[in-house]
């Protein structure tokens, strides 16, 4: 491989591949058409990528070559819409961590959230589990094995649409159980909830109002 160092004043492309020098993939930069397929290994998972319509960015891999977090961003006029995000993977699985942003209509959400990932679990065995789900007839067994499957978001903290800067956070099944925040009229509120989202306790008390 030639050590020679080319400068160029400027260049433009569509996308940009860092390799390592055995070849191995380690960074995709992308514009919006060319947004690489999942991967693990160097191979392309069996799932489509979706939610990634009209993002560029960057996708991350690590030394095994397994996708392991990107950045993407992205906006839509007729919609009024804007939306970028800085994802992190769990170790042979999805996103646990990430940074978003997401504006429609003047309505804005930002944040950081944390999501469960299983630690004896693989992203590719999570993926054939779900194909043999989606396999099953439907009923009360399908939706049973369907819920094991979503991944739930554990933690938000950052502004909701409302306005309100908030921390909410969930159990094992995505339900807050947890919400503090402070209103779009700058009055803090804690809120728990139980397994059904109803409001237990509030502090202050909504006696107090």
């Amino acid at each position: 491989m030639s050590e020679e160092k080319k400068h160029f004043k400027e260049i433009n492309v569509e996308r940009i591949n860092v390799v390592e020098e055995d070849g191995r993939l380690r960074m995709v930069i992308h514009n919006n058409k060319n947004v690489p397929d999942p991967m693990m290994e160097g191979e392309k998972l069996d799932i489509e990528r979706k939610g990634m319509e009209g993002l560029a960015g960057i996708t991350f891999y690590n030394a095994e070559e397994d996708e392991c977090g990107g950045l993407v961003f992205g906006s839509d006029k007729e919609k009024k819409q804007a939306g970028a995000g800085l994802m992190f993977d769990a170790y042979k699985q999805d996103q646990i961590m990430g940074l978003l942003f997401d504006e429609e209509d003047s309505e804005r959400k930002y944040g950081i959230r944390f999501w469960d990932r299983p630690e004896d679990e693989t992203l590719r065995e999570a993926i054939k589990k779900i194909k043999e789900i989606e396999q099953m007839e439907e009923g009360s067994e399908k939706e049973k094995e369907k819920l094991k499957k979503t991944y739930p978001q554990r933690m938000f903290v950052g502004r909701n649409k409302k306005g309100e800067t908030e921390v909410t956070m969930n159990d094992s099944n995505g339900q807050e159980r947890i919400r503090m925040k402070v209103d779009e009229e700058d009055n803090p509120k804690i809120e728990f909830l139980d397994e059904n989202g109803e409001v237990t306790y509030s502090l202050p008390p909504e006696s107090n109002k």
